[in-house]
């Protein structure tokens, strides 16, 4: 599955915190398209399916991005 985040809103830093934190239960790459960051995430443990752990991964990016702008 393949997830999209705008750069303008969401910093790398986000989604590099979020890669490491799924690392263990999903295969996650990404690249950069244009304004935006791509994520293709592949889940590793079964029962998880594919839209659910996006769907995750998005949860915990945002939550990582109000986290850091409420620092700054």
């Amino acid at each position: 599955m393949r997830i999209r985040f705008h750069k303008g809103l969401y910093p790398r830093a986000a989604l590099d915190e979020a890669v490491e934190t799924f690392r263990e239960t999903a295969r996650i790459e990404v690249s950069r398209e244009g304004d935006y960051w791509s994520v293709a995430i592949e889940p590793t443990e079964a029962g998880i399916a594919p839209d659910e752990a996006a769907g995750e991964f998005q949860n915990y990016v945002l939550g990582v991005t109000v986290a850091q702008r409420g620092k700054a």
